[in-house]
């Protein structure tokens, strides 16, 4: 039922395909001695699409030793491409807000004497307002 009152509320509205693509660099990470991630990799979602880079190891740091650092060189960058489409509030003559997720996500190993248990969980989220990113130099809107 949600879908069609969308789909009502959307009629006679100007649709906009923006294509978006994040390319991480670099990232710290502080963590506990008990919970570290063995490797991480970012996911963009927004309802059911998700979108993921490769899972990527941690370096360890030499001086604090629960910060761990992950480094996406350019030679070898992973970016999240993903398009979606805005649509354009007649009234206001600006976008509607569209709200993706972006989430960095960890497989974390728990050490408890000898044993090492694997888990999977989210380590940080950030929310992103397609419609504010738009503004930003660089972007190309496809019609």
């Amino acid at each position: 039922m949600k879908q069609i009152i969308t789909k009502i509320e959307r009629y006679n509205k100007k649709s906009t395909k923006f294509k978006f693509r994040i390319e991480p660099q670099q990232m710290t990470i502080e963590t506990d001695d008990k919970w570290y991630p063995d490797q991480v990799f970012l996911v963009c979602q927004h309802k059911n699409k998700r979108f993921t880079s490769q899972p990527r190891k941690l370096e360890s740091s030499c001086t604090i030793a629960c910060r761990r650092l992950v480094v996406w060189p350019e030679s070898m960058s992973d970016p999240i491409e993903f398009e979606t489409t805005l649509y354009l509030n007649s009234d206001l003559n600006n976008f509607e807000d569209k709200i993706w997720t972006l989430v960095l996500e960890g497989s974390m190993t728990k050490l408890r004497g000898e044993k090492a248990k694997l888990k999977q969980r989210p380590l940080a989220s950030t929310e992103l307002n397609m419609k504010t990113l738009i503004s930003q130099p660089g972007m190309k809107a496809e019609n």
